[in-house]
């Protein structure tokens, strides 16, 4: 999630938010995480890897403990929420990847009530 609609043009400020496998979770349906990153995109950076674009990347959610794990369907909400939580805040614009068919990156614009507005 970027706080500007293009954020290719210039060094880019950003949350990356997803839900993540608990690797040391104990519950077979309890097992996933909410997982937050705050960083810097340089898409002028000349390494095509991503890990390397992503610059001073910190992670601001992480949690490690059984206590924290959801179910699937309680880690998309989660993701979702925090997504609400991020564009009002101003990082409204968020990016996705669509790994079947172009467009492989699908780009809204997040509206106050949480609705979802694609943009060119």
């Amino acid at each position: 999630m970027y706080n500007v609609p293009n954020p290719q043009s210039d060094l880019s400020e950003l949350y990356l938010i997803y839900g993540e496998e608990l690797s040391t979770a104990t519950d077979p349906k309890r097992r996933w995480v909410l997982v937050e990153s705050h960083g810097y995109w340089d898409e002028a950076e000349p390494d095509p890897d991503p890990k390397k674009k992503f610059k001073l990347q910190s992670p601001t959610l992480a949690p490690t403990e059984q206590r924290h794990c959801m179910t699937i369907d309680d880690v998309f909400k989660a993701v979702d929420a925090q997504v609400l939580f991020r564009a009002k805040t101003g990082f409204k614009y968020l990016f996705t990847t669509n790994f079947v068919r172009p467009p492989y990156q699908i780009r809204y614009e997040i509206l106050p009530d949480g609705a979802r507005k694609e943009l060119p």
